[in-house]
Formats: C-alpha cells, sequence, structure tokens
C-alpha cells in the first residue's frame, strides 16, 4: 500500500489511542507482544525481588525486551530508552504506550534494561542501550535506522546514543527528557526550579526521593551494610510508586515507620530523612553533589546535544513534577544553530504518560496533540520533514 496512506492511517490512530478519550484500557487489540532474550544473565529489579533473587547482584546482568510487531508491514522501528522504573516495559502504562504505537504501525522494541529497573543511573546502562540498538539491527536491518523514543531519564541514553551512533539512531524523541541533572535533583528535593534568571516553586513528586539518593550514596560516603540501605530505597518505591494519595502532605509517614526496619540500623535515621522526603534531603543533597567528584558519574547529555545529528522532537508535560518543564528549553538551548528540532509543551499528560484531560486551554491541546501524534506517525520518514525551531513551538 502507498506509504502515504499507512501514515495518514497512523496518524488516526494515535490521535485514537493518545487522546483524552481514550481510558487506560482502551488500546489496539491486533498487536502482537513477543519476548527477546538479548543477553543472557542474572535478573535484575522487580522481577528479581519477586523470585527472591538479590537486586543489582554483581556478575552479567540479563537483558532482553518486549517487541510489539504491528498488524501491518512496518513503517519502522521505535527503540524505546525507558526511564528509571523497576517495573520497565511490565509497568501497565509503557505497556499500553508500545501497543498503541505498534498499532499505528511501527515495530517496537521495549527493553529492560539492568540498571533502570534496578532505579540506578550509570555508565553501563549506555552500554546496555548500544547493545540493544546494534541487536535491533540484526534483527531487523531493513527498518533501521531506528526512532529512538525515550521516557523521562532515558533521554540521556537516547541523546548519547544519537549522537555517538548516527549509523543507528535516524531520529530522536524525547518525552519528559532532561538536560542539567543537578538541577533536576533540587527540584526533586525543594520543587525549586530557575528559569531566566527567576526561582519558582512547582510541585514535586516527593516519592522520587529514595530513587534519587540510591544515585548519590558514594557523594554520602555511604560503604558499610550499603547493599541493605539500597535494598530498603527500591522496597519503598515498590510500595509507594504510582500512588498518587501518597503524595499529599504526611501521608509518607506511617509507611516510612513500618519499613523503618528494613534499613540497616546505622543509616535508619538517613532512611527516614529520605524515605518521607523530609526538608532535610536539600542539605544532603548539597553533600552529595559537593563529594561527587570521582564519586558520582557525569550523567548530562551537553555534549552529545552540541554533536547530535539527528532530527529532534523534544516532548514535555507542563504538570511534570518529577523533572521540570523548564528542561525542555534547556534541551533545545544546547542544539547547534538550525538543527532540525521541535519544542511541544503539553498539559494533556503528567511525567507518567498518565492522561489529565482538557479542562485547562482546551484548543491549544488538541492542537499539541495533533503535532505530537503528527511527529511519532511519520517518524523516519522523509514526507513529513522536521523544520528548525521556531516561536510557534512553544
Amino acid at each position: 500500500m502507498n506509504e502515504s496512506i499507512e501514515r495518514a492511517r497512523a496518524l488516526a490512530v494515535l490521535i485514537r489511542y493518545l487522546g483524552p478519550w481514550s481510558g487506560e484500557g482502551d488500546y489496539p487489540r491486533r498487536v502482537r507482544r513477543r519476548h527477546w532474550l538479548i543477553r543472557e544473565g542474572t535478573l535484575q529489579g522487580y522481577r528479581a525481588f519477586v523470585k527472591g533473587i538479590p537486586e543489582d547482584a554483581p556478575g552479567e546482568a540479563l537483558v532482553d525486551a518486549y517487541v510489539y510487531e504491528p498488524p501491518t508491514a512496518p513503517l519502522g522501528v521505535f527503540v524505546v530508552a525507558p526511564g528509571l522504573h523497576f517495573a520497565g516495559p511490565d509497568d501497565p502504562r509503557f505497556d499500553r504506550f508500545s501497543r498503541v504505537i505498534a498499532g499505528a504501525g511501527f515495530v517496537v522494541v521495549a527493553p529492560f534494561l539492568p540498571d533502570y529497573v534496578n532505579l540506578r543511573v550509570r555508565p553501563s546502562a549506555l552500554r546496555d542501550f548500544e547493545l540493544i540498538l546494534e541487536a535491533c539491527a540484526e534483527r531487523f536491518p531493513s527498518l533501521m535506522p531506528a526512532i529512538v523514543f525515550s521516557i523521562s531519564f532515558g533521554s540521556w541514553l537516547a541523546i548519547e546514543l544519537a549522537a555517538k551512533r548516527p549509523d543507528l539512531v535516524g531520529e530522536l524523541i524525547t518525552f519528559g527528557g532532561y538536560r542539567e541533572f543537578d538541577a533536576i535533583a533540587r527540584f526533586c528535593v525543594s520543587g525549586e526550579v530557575e528559569h531566566q534568571g527567576e526561582k519558582l516553586i512547582l510541585p514535586r513528586d516527593p516519592l522520587n526521593s529514595p530513587a534519587l539518593f540510591l544515585n548519590l550514596l558514594d557523594g554520602l560516603e555511604v560503604h558499610e551494610e550499603r547493599a541493605e540501605l539500597e535494598h530498603a530505597f527500591r522496597r519503598m518505591c515498590y510500595r509507594t510508586w504510582g500512588r498518587m494519595e501518597l503524595k499529599a502532605e504526611g501521608k509518607l509517614i506511617p509507611i516510612v515507620d513500618d519499613m523503618l526496619h528494613l534499613a540497616p540500623s546505622r543509616h535508619r535515621e538517613l532512611f527516614r530523612i529520605v524515605a518521607g522526603a523530609e526538608p532535610e534531603t536539600v542539605s544532603l543533597l548539597g553533600e552529595a553533589l559537593s563529594n561527587r567528584k570521582g564519586n558520582i558519574p557525569n550523567v548530562d547529555p551537553d555534549r552529545a546535544l552540541r554533536t547530535l545529528r539527528a532530527p529532534y522532537t523534544i516532548a514535555h508535560s507542563r504538570d511534570d513534577d518529577v523533572i521540570p518543564f523548564y528542561e525542555a528549553y534547556k534541551l533545545r538551548e544546547a542544539l547547534p544553530e538550525g538543527h532540525p528540532a521541535r519544542l511541544h509543551l503539553t498539559g494533556l499528560y503528567t511525567h507518567s504518560g498518565q492522561g489529565v484531560g482538557l479542562a485547562r486551554g482546551a484548543a491549544r491541546e488538541v492542537w499539541t496533540l495533533l503535532d505530537l501524534a503528527r511527529a511519532l506517525a511519520y517518524a523516519g520518514s522523509r514526507g513529513e520533514p522536521q523544520r528548525p525551531v521556531g516561536r510557534s513551538d512553544v
């Protein structure tokens, strides 16, 4: 069938399922999901925990993925760079999104990244994501280079690999991505953001504090019984993530008290402060970042952004309470002048991709939805070229 017709069909499917008129259980039914083993190794993350296997165990880690196959001849392959989440593509929101993209006519590869399901951001995640892209080139050679779509912290992986391996990445789309780790770390503990010299306080998600500090323990010089403390932090995330009611003031206290015994006695005060998102986390963050040299890896993508060649769509939710939407502006500003990129800010989704309706600025949001759906539907196509950034993009 003519590609232009297939792209138009893809656009219609995306508008149908990504709009606020579509519920969580509403997705294309003719998509087939298969399991793909990419590298043998030890199970990681929540899948390991429920089987009684220690998370983040030393040795070779398992790398596997779900492959979502479209009901029609594929238009291309989307490789998802996931955010930090212990469930990986088993998260129902991730699974639904993958089914929607596949239903639009694309193969979707949704990997379980060992570090990210262990809630860790470190260089080995880059190596594993490159391995996944190389495996895709072997399995889907006619569909390469890939369209890389990232969620949240997956933007670091996506941007770095798009710059390093233009042979593997033909187009880049980030949703809820970031440019400055320190800025989003400060936002996580305080809700403070700085934009054009002005400091603002925005709503933040207190449930992410354990995952943040799990990655900063070297800066806090936590060495003894560290694995036990990391496990306690992960258990807190397992129990609280996705429970929106726990974001309210004081709601975390009973859960922290109930789980305090999981932390080694020497670290229980640290666990109480971090797991409860207490005000002391601000000074703890300052201490960790001041000791970062040689302890905390650099996970800012600035250098990669300066050398990026792939067309780039930057999307972000104005209601993101994990990575503030001002990071989208920073990403765009870091690109070389004239780089083919578009920026889309939306109020239709939260950080997790959950729909929030059309109550605010309905007309604007509908147009933004159409722009985002078009960017996805025509990804990898020369038929709808990306335009340089301009005032109409914000």
